[in-house]
């Protein structure tokens, strides 16, 4: 459990950053000039638009105009605590922010700083879930590498929750551990954690699922769902819950379970991504490293297998996205859409002329991008459409598009491309301005500002088009 140790002031002001005219203007950021570490673990940005980055040296926070490094708070007493390693940052309703470190979870309520202590300092918070009622449930977790012994990783998680004054712990109702020696996909022990109509908190795990209903437990035995690790958590349409487990698919509606598998027609037997389309119908998959490979289709009383053969591609499904009434299956070697029943590949004649392809994306305005080793393009409806053609095969990792509707191509070794308002791109390398050609991810501010994350800091380009 959390108790409360000690607090530090820090006043935080937000100032503007001025436009400038003419072409973008670029900073880089780095240890050398205001952070803690160029290791950057990860990135927030919060309602009053400050940027907070965490790094593997504590926390930054850019209020338009100036870091703030924060590696260590202090107590009344003069002594201080390292902040850490930070492996995630969330904003609450009340606007106040969490950092989880490997030291700690720290508290900001814009006025000071709170260190909670961990009673167990082996546990790290993993992830943060606010519930409608204000409270604040932390999943925590623990690894322990025991490849050397024993040829496995097992993992140990547990869940708190703060609603608002008092820490629970919930170790004896919630507590396990699980090996990750033969699961896929999953490094973490808690794999979902939502909240139903009623209210209630749904939590699944590699090793159970459990239910709360604000003063009672309940963990789901073998006689109701037919499996232990439990790979994806879904809220459904009529307050329904179904599971991607290591024996298919199990549905929870009007209070009854029903457990699905390879009897019942699909294609694995283990199930690792479960997807809703618009139709409320729910698709189910396994990750790209699992065979055999395919997707399942459930209408609401029968599951409906495809293979590679069906969907026309030939290696495994590395996404599910979906553009009105079509459904468009990703894998590296192309896509397929389905629409009244029937797959059709995506060929040259309907404008993909990749032989790979990296990645698809859809963005904040309901367009589709996908980026080819060669080609980016837009999904027109119908077709797609060659937006660019790099020089070079340029290994795109990342698709963002930011408030202007331009597109952003970050790569692993090639820096990152940049559309313009008037369709022309720009290249930005470590030749004209760019810290690092290895883009780990890109985000916008509340001031139409993009940064680029990279292995030497973060770049920020105010742009002007």
């Amino acid at each position: 459990m959390f108790s409360l140790f000690r607090g530090f002031l820090i006043v935080i002001v937000v100032a503007c950053l001025r436009q400038a005219s003419g072409q973008d203007t670029i900073i880089n950021y780095s240890k050398a000039n205001g952070l803690t570490s160029n290791d950057i673990t990860t990135t927030f940005v919060d309602s009053r638009g400050i940027v907070w980055l965490g790094t593997n040296r504590g926390l930054n926070a850019f209020t338009g105009t100036t870091w703030h490094k924060i590696s260590h708070i202090e107590n009344t007493s003069g002594k201080t605590k390292a902040l850490g390693k930070v492996e995630a940052i969330y904003e609450d309703r009340n606007g106040y922010m969490w950092t989880s470190t490997k030291n700690g979870l720290f508290f900001y309520n814009m006025e000071y700083w709170i260190d909670f202590i961990n009673d167990d300092e082996d546990y790290q918070v993993k992830h943060f879930f606010e519930d409608t009622q204000g409270r604040l449930w932390t999943t925590m977790e623990y690894s322990q590498d025991l490849k050397k012994d024993l040829g496995v990783v097992i993992i140990n998680g547990t869940i708190n929750m703060f609603d608002g004054s008092v820490w629970y712990e919930f170790n004896a109702d919630i507590a396990g551990s699980a090996s990750l020696d033969n699961v896929i996909g999953s490094d973490r022990y808690f794999t979902g954690i939502i909240e139903d109509t009623s209210g209630n908190i749904w939590i699944s795990s590699l090793d159970n699922l459990y239910s709360y209903n604000g003063e009672d437990w309940e963990e789901y035995s073998r006689d109701k769902i037919d499996a232990k690790k439990i790979f994806a958590l879904l809220k459904g349409n009529n307050n329904e819950i179904w599971l991607a487990t290591e024996r298919g698919v199990s549905w929870y509606s009007s209070g009854k379970w029903t457990n699905f598998n390879k009897t019942d027609g699909l294609t694995n037997k283990a199930i690792h991504i479960l997807k809703m389309d618009p139709f409320g119908r729910i698709w189910a998959y396994t990750h790209s490293n699992y065979s055999p490979t395919g997707l399942n289709l459930f209408d609401g009383s029968s599951w409906k297998a495809f293979s590679e053969k069906d969907i026309h591609l030939k290696r495994a499904i590395d996404e599910l996205l979906f553009a009105d009434s079509v459904v468009l299956a990703f894998s590296a070697s192309g896509v397929s859409r389905f629409k009244a029943g029937k797959w059709l590949a995506y060929t040259r004649n309907s404008g993909l002329k990749d032989k790979k392809y990296n990645l698809i994306k859809k963005d904040r305005f309901g367009r589709i991008w996908l980026a080819g080793n060669q080609r980016l393009y837009q999904f027109t409806g119908q077709a797609w459409e060659n937006i660019y053609t790099p020089e070079d095969d340029w290994d795109a990792e990342i698709i963002f598009v930011d408030r202007r509707m331009s597109c952003w191509v970050g790569t692993k070794k090639n820096g990152i491309y940049r559309q313009t308002n008037d369709n022309a791109w720009i290249h930005y390398s470590e030749g004209n301005g760019l810290a690092d050609n290895h883009i780990k991810s890109i985000f916008e501010d509340k001031r139409g500002n993009v940064w680029v994350v990279t292995n030497a800091g973060v770049t920020m380009f105010n742009v002007n088009n």
